[in-house]
């Protein structure tokens, strides 16, 4: 006599034609995302890149699948049709990187592609387990260059007018004009590196990992998350008022 949950399939009693369909699934991706994969790679390994850090990111995610392998092998195999509803959108996002020439698309477009093949071939509840895997995909994924640029121009313009402040505050003679501070007969020039949008996205990242990681309330996990930003900045503002003392001194 059968047992309850005997007939149930889960990933360690599917059959051979499953991993097939992984397998086959698996390497369509990668065809579909080859070209998405160089720019990718390019973009982390530009010079003065902004996210050098996303080479760590998919080792992370997969690291987070490994940490949940006994869920997903114990958890029935219950395929969604909704998964078909999410890789449709993702393939439109794809096709329209490729019309548009907006290499953005096609990125963003992965990780609801993979959340769809999720939903598709093992179920809504496997999706939720990864959910976190998942979303920290994103910060893999490279903002525009126009975007960057003017976002890290006006955060250096911000850093700067806040070191400028801080040192007056202290007594200190110093006066910004755009990205110079002036004291005395000399001037420091802050440049963009010193702009602290490439810490920002680390630290952004960083803090996403560290909430989730967190064994504490999930108010403080929020607290985590979101003091990552302005410590950033803060960080950015010392180090650009420390600059201008030493050039002053």
């Amino acid at each position: 006599m059968k047992t309850p949950g005997e007939n149930t399939i889960t990933l360690r009693n599917a059959p051979p034609v499953f991993y097939a369909a992984w397998a086959a699934a698996i390497a369509l991706f990668m065809v579909m995302y080859w070209n998405s994969f160089g720019n990718l790679y390019f973009n982390w390994n530009v010079v003065n890149s902004y996210y050098s850090h996303g080479f760590l990111i998919p080792p992370i995610s997969l690291y987070f699948v490994w940490t949940k392998r006994r869920e997903l092998f114990a958890e029935p195999l219950a395929p969604a049709a909704l998964g078909v509803i999410v890789i449709a959108g993702a393939a439109f996002l794809l096709l329209c990187s490729d019309f548009l020439g907006f290499a953005l698309f096609a990125q963003l477009s992965m990780v609801p592609m993979l959340t769809g093949l999720l939903l598709v071939l093992l179920g809504r509840r496997h999706a939720e387990i990864m959910w976190f895997p998942l979303i920290f995909l994103f910060f893999m994924v490279p903002a525009p260059y126009s975007i960057t640029t003017n976002v890290s121009f006006q955060i250096k313009l911000i850093a700067t007018e806040m070191a400028v402040n801080l040192a007056q505050a202290l007594t200190l003679p110093m006066v910004r004009d755009g990205s110079y501070v002036y004291f005395g007969n000399d001037r420091l020039l802050v440049g963009d590196v010193c702009g602290g949008l490439r810490s920002l996205i680390a630290l952004l990242a960083f803090g996403a990992l560290m909430s989730y990681i967190s064994k504490t309330r999930p108010w403080a996990r929020i607290v985590i998350l979101v003091v990552s930003g302005p410590i950033a900045i803060i960080s950015n503002v010392l180090r650009i008022f420390l600059l201008c003392v030493v050039g002053s001194v």
